[in-house]
């Protein structure tokens, strides 16, 4: 399980590199793409993080 998870994992930062590295151009940036991949996923991680503790909140308050 940890071979699949290493391999997804590096083929996936693999593929974002390869990606924002095509998309570069004069208007954007190699920085800006990877400021805005943090972003993106700092703050779904954040919010996948509240739901989850709200959900055992209630549950532990016997609301569900």
């Amino acid at each position: 399980i940890l071979w699949v998870a290493f391999l997804s994992l590096s083929s996936y930062l693999s593929l974002v590199i390869i990606i924002s590295l095509r998309l570069k151009n004069s208007s954007n940036s190699v920085m800006h793409l990877i400021v805005s991949f943090v972003t993106l996923h700092f703050s779904y991680g954040l919010g996948s993080l509240i739901g989850i503790f709200t959900v055992i909140k209630q549950t532990l308050k016997g609301k569900k």
